[in-house]
Parts: C-alpha cells; sequence; structure tokens
C-alpha cells in the first residue's frame, strides 16, 4: 500500500478564520466616536462664539446707547 498524503483544505479550518470581519465593525465605532468628538469640540466652539458675540453685541449697545445720550445733551 501507498502511503498517499492528504492535503487539508485550510479554508475551512476553524483556526485560520479571518478574524478581520470582525474588526471592521470596531473600526466603525472608532470612525463614530472620533466624528461623535470632533461634533462636541465644533458644538463647544459656536456655543462660545455665540456667547462672545452675545458679550461683543451688548458692550455696542451700551456704547450706541451712551453715544446717543452724549448727542442729545450737545443737542
Amino acid at each position: 500500500m501507498t502511503n498517499k498524503r492528504v492535503q487539508r483544505d485550510d479554508s475551512t479550518d476553524s483556526s485560520k478564520i479571518d478574524t478581520n470581519k470582525n474588526t471592521e465593525p470596531s473600526t466603525k465605532g472608532a470612525g463614530f466616536m472620533v466624528r461623535i468628538m470632533e461634533l462636541e469640540r465644533n458644538a463647544k466652539e459656536s456655543a462660545e462664539n455665540e456667547k462672545r458675540s452675545r458679550i461683543e453685541n451688548s458692550e455696542l449697545k451700551s456704547r450706541v446707547t451712551k453715544l446717543e445720550r452724549d448727542i442729545e445733551e450737545i443737542k
């Protein structure tokens, strides 16, 4: 009898299963987390800009009011 070697098909071997399928969702999750962080940072910057704008507008209104009073006094 001839001793034949049987070649195994490694594509069905459970130890050779491609685990990259499991990394795709985690990569997407990481991408979502980065995007969420960017959106949170943008929201914070927008809120800070809005606050700064309100303060500047308030200061300008005060200056205009003072100038209007000064003009009335001159008349």
